[in-house]
């Protein structure tokens, strides 16, 4: 036989919720007592929070992961006239470079 009871540490958190949901608990609430008994909400709530907080934590890191993923390296742009058209215009062309977004490397040139 134990002597303490063992209890899971709990915190009490309020919630807002729909007017006719929570009409409807105190009802059953005011039944159960008319029948000697109790509703355990608690652990309804617990078990319906675990579920939610899964799903928010699982979207959540899809998200952040989406979020910090570097994009695709991309090589420099070359612009110049086409081969067909280099002997009426001559020999022009232009190189741009593009900066990798890739956060390492802007951390080496700092």
């Amino acid at each position: 036989m134990h002597i303490f009871k063992d209890e899971k540490e709990t915190k009490r958190v309020i919630f807002n919720i729909d007017s006719g949901l929570a009409l409807r608990l105190e009802r059953a609430r005011h039944r159960a007592r008319k029948l000697s008994r109790k509703l355990n909400v608690d652990e309804a709530v617990d078990h319906a929070l675990e579920a939610f907080l899964t799903e928010a934590e699982h979207r959540l890191d899809a998200l952040a992961q989406k979020k910090n993923a570097a994009p695709a390296a991309q090589g420099p742009i070359i612009m110049g006239p086409a081969a067909a058209e280099e002997d009426s215009r001559g020999d022009t062309s232009a190189v741009v470079l593009r900066k990798s977004m890739v956060p390492e490397q802007r951390n080496r040139q700092r």
